[in-house]
């Protein structure tokens, strides 16, 4: 997706809460314009051509509106949707360049599952060539704190390092597994286009965290639009062995062989989810989530068949031919 139907995706994805508040009145409109530009920084935080049309968009059209106090939300989001899709000349090669792909993994306590879930998706994209067109990243739901995600909420885990029972068993298997737990915030649920979920919980706690934030008026979010970007990592598995799994068990309370199941879920959910991002087109409305892909062969994580003989991953052609 180009990154002018990015930013038409972002107005889309905003516009709703806004119209919902008083965008007449001065202070609003300027929070309102403050917001999206905030998000089309995450966009395009590579680029500083396009920092510099943003400055130069963001102070011309809040003159604008605020010169104009009695205009019409139709106009007001004609002139939002014209300021953030305007292109310089110069620009036009790095418009028309790929955006990258972000996808945030979550579990409770972000010291065992999603990082490994992060580390384990980057060694594919490294595999596979893909890694330019990826950015990750790993949060927690707190870690077990019921108000986390309150504003003096916090993580039991906030701060800690990966769990060294899941470094050593993913370092086994070459995969270098290093991070710090962090906790999910309102601007990652707006920032990344795909948020995957290790297990039910922390879908139904993310989704009480959006609806939390969405209350606030300092922060626009669309409740429905975060979580249509919400899946279940193990939903993505492609192995036989995995059917009927649609959660990614947390192996913190158990031993070894629990941190080896996880990791060979892992593994073959991560690779069926990039077949996924990479074979899917955008939904229709200008929305930046991704449809399910729907393959019909089982996708093979090893590059070994149950013979031993060497074989090729069934995704492989998929990910020369979509990304």
């Amino acid at each position: 997706m180009s990154s002018v139907a990015q930013c038409r995706s972002a107005v889309c994805m905003l516009w709703p809460t806004a119209q919902r508040a008083d965008v007449r009145s001065k202070e609003n409109r300027a929070r309102l314009i403050s917001r999206l530009s905030d998000r089309y920084e995450v966009l395009h935080s590579n680029k500083s051509a396009d920092a510099r049309l943003l400055a130069r968009e963001k102070t011309h059209v809040a003159t604008r509106l605020n010169r104009n106090l009695h205009i019409s939300l139709g106009a007001c989001r004609r002139q939002l949707v014209s300021a953030v899709m305007a292109q310089p000349p110069e620009d036009t090669a790095q418009e028309q360049q790929k955006a990258l792909t972000e996808v945030l993994f979550v579990c409770l306590g972000d010291v065992c599952r999603s990082p490994a879930a992060h580390a384990i998706f980057q060694s594919i994209l490294d595999r596979h060539g893909q890694a330019h067109k990826f950015h990750l990243s790993n949060r927690s739901t707190g870690g077990g704190n019921p108000s986390w995600y309150k504003k003096e909420g916090y993580c039991f885990q906030q701060g800690e390092g990966c769990d060294e029972r899941m470094v050593k068993a993913a370092t086994k298997r070459g995969v270098h597994v290093n991070s710090t737990s962090r906790v999910l915030t309102p601007k990652d649920v707006n920032r990344y286009d795909t948020i995957v979920a290790m297990d039910r919980k922390n879908v139904r706690d993310i989704k009480k965290a959006v609806e939390e934030w969405a209350k606030d008026p300092d922060n626009i979010i669309d409740v429905g639009a975060v979580m249509s970007k919400v899946v279940l990592m193990a939903e993505h598995c492609r192995n036989p062995e995995h059917n009927g799994m649609h959660e990614v068990p947390d192996p913190y309370y158990g031993g070894p062989q629990q941190f080896e199941l996880v990791l060979d879920v892992l593994e073959d959910a991560c690779t069926g989810l990039l077949c996924a991002l990479c074979a899917a087109e955008p939904q229709g409305g200008g929305d930046n989530t991704f449809d399910t892909f729907d393959a019909s062969e089982p996708c093979i994580v090893s590059d070994n068949d149950a013979q031993g003989n060497d074989s090729k991953l069934p995704c492989d052609d998929v990910m020369r031919q979509c990304c």
